[in-house]
């Protein structure tokens, strides 16, 4: 059996019912050091080696309805398809953060970004906050991460702790492309699937994020035939963003983001056939997700991300392989999240979730418990910038959290104004786009909804607004380049 005897029941928290102070949530306790402690002394290396190779793959801005297997009609992602036909797919699952670095932080901590730390790129994870990879090195295992994106630097973010091996090299350049991304990774699953220590990897590609602009022969592949990519995407998109372009070009650069999903899944594929090469598939865990989708040509400020929490940049893939392809074939509809992710891992490993982590293990739903998650409400960050939410009418205060609340099938998203919350509230039923906000006519759900969401915010720290910070200037010019104005 891939996973050893479950010893206890995960104890994972809803984070509508905690208590106490959300900063020391975040801080692992002397009983979970003592508990994890005393599991690993009664563990033999046997037992060490008897524990499944942990792959996280994440795949930056990528939307969910542009892959495959979620029902998209181009073969973006013909590798992810095959993959997903031997593992778990959720259909439903939603990003911490519509960018980079605060929902990789959820996605290794399993708390929302208010109380890890990192509401914005280029800043840090709370000191002492528990780690999906610190846990799994103190069960033995050799952590290591590659990324190709500056969004994820260690000396920005701090996202390096618990990793033995943590490659951020980009040279001189902003992001890698997925070939160096994949040549770089090769080096350490060389060296470390020759001894019996299970691995733990992230994989990170940063393709399909802006410029959309993969390398031949993925350049051009989804374009009708004949024709050819302009060469000045660089002037083209500015006036796309601002209305002023032709459904050509509009077309045109969907096309060039659905290349970018294609490239990324070349190497993908190119990973998985590496697992299975060196031996380390069949007994890993692979989890595939995405960080944040993307709007592309439906609404104002086309081709962008962040600064809102609409469905098509929070909304994500998520599909979860397990050993001997157990539950593969499975496909869930219960909303999940992001922070479920470490407390699921952590469940198939029967090893206890470290104090205070804010997501639910997702074994129960897998398995078929339809009392999971029932009347379970999700939330979603983006950070405040009007320009690019020209509804909103007021200032909006630029150091707070634009919060979305799914409760299916409303959703509510609040922006932090100087004049008081601005609410739009949608029926996802009826307009998955999000076109008609509908508050107006709905005061009674929007007061109940608004107050759920109150109490989320006090729950998890959001109602403390993020601090300006300095940011050195290399660092604010790589966030320009890529398009983060915060």
């Amino acid at each position: 059996m891939w996973s050893r005897k479950r010893r206890r029941k995960s104890s994972i928290s809803d984070p509508r019912k905690g208590k106490g102070n959300p900063t020391g949530r975040a801080v692992i306790t002397l009983v979970s050091l003592l508990v994890v402690s005393a599991l690993l002394h009664g563990c033999s290396k046997r037992d060490v080696e008897r524990y499944p190779n942990v792959i996280l793959v994440t795949i930056d801005t990528l939307r969910r309805d542009h892959v495959t297997c979620y029902g998209y009609d181009r073969k973006t992602t013909p590798n992810i398809a095959d993959f997903a036909r031997h593992a778990v797919i959720f259909d439903d699952a939603v990003a911490a953060q519509a960018i980079t670095a605060p929902s990789h932080a959820s996605i290794l901590t399993g708390l929302y970004p208010p109380t890890h730390g990192v509401t914005r790129n280029a800043r840090r994870l709370n000191e002492g906050t528990p780690t999906l990879g610190g846990v799994l090195k103190r069960l033995g295992y050799h952590t290591g991460a590659v990324v190709s994106g500056y969004t994820l630097k260690k000396k920005d973010t701090g996202l390096d702790a618990g990793f033995d091996h943590y490659d951020d090299d980009l040279g001189k350049k902003r992001f890698g492309k997925a070939q160096d991304t994949f040549d770089r990774s090769l080096g350490w699953l060389w060296k470390e699937a020759s001894g019996d220590t299970p691995l733990f990897l992230l994989f990170h590609l940063f393709d399909p994020h802006f410029p959309y602009n993969a390398p031949p022969p993925f350049s051009g592949g989804f374009l009708p035939q004949g024709e050819e990519y302009s060469e000045k995407i660089r002037e083209i998109i500015p006036r796309l963003r601002a209305g002023d372009g032709t459904p050509e070009e509009y077309a045109e650069v969907v096309a060039r983001y659905d290349d970018e999903i294609a490239y990324a899944d070349h190497y993908f594929g190119k990973l998985i056939g590496e697992l299975k090469r060196l031996g380390l598939w069949e007994n890993s865990i692979v989890v595939f997700a995405a960080d944040h989708g993307e709007t592309l040509d439906e609404r104002f400020q086309s081709f962008d991300h962040g600064a809102r929490a609409y469905e098509e940049q929070i909304r994500i893939p998520l599909i979860v392989r397990f050993p001997g392809d157990e539950y593969g074939g499975r496909r869930i509809a219960a909303p999940v999240h992001q922070v479920d992710l470490l407390p699921t891992i952590l469940d198939a490993l029967s090893t206890p979730v470290p104090q205070g982590v804010q997501g639910r293990s997702l074994l129960p739903l897998i398995r078929g418990d339809e009392s999971w998650g029932a009347e379970r409400h999700l939330v979603s960050l983006a950070y405040p910038l009007g320009t690019r939410v020209p509804e909103v009418s007021a200032p909006v205060i630029r150091n707070g959290f634009v919060i979305a609340l799914r409760a299916l099938p409303y959703k509510l998203i609040s922006y932090p104004t100087k004049k008081g919350p601005y609410y739009q509230l949608f029926n996802l039923g009826d307009d998955p786009l999000e076109k008609r906000n509908i508050a107006a006519g709905n005061g009674e759900i929007v007061e109940r909804l608004a107050a759920e969401l109150a109490a989320w915010v006090e729950e998890t720290g959001a109602s403390k607004r993020a601090k300006p910070v300095d940011l050195p200037p290399e660092t604010k010019r790589a966030l320009e380049a890529l398009g983060y104005v915060q």
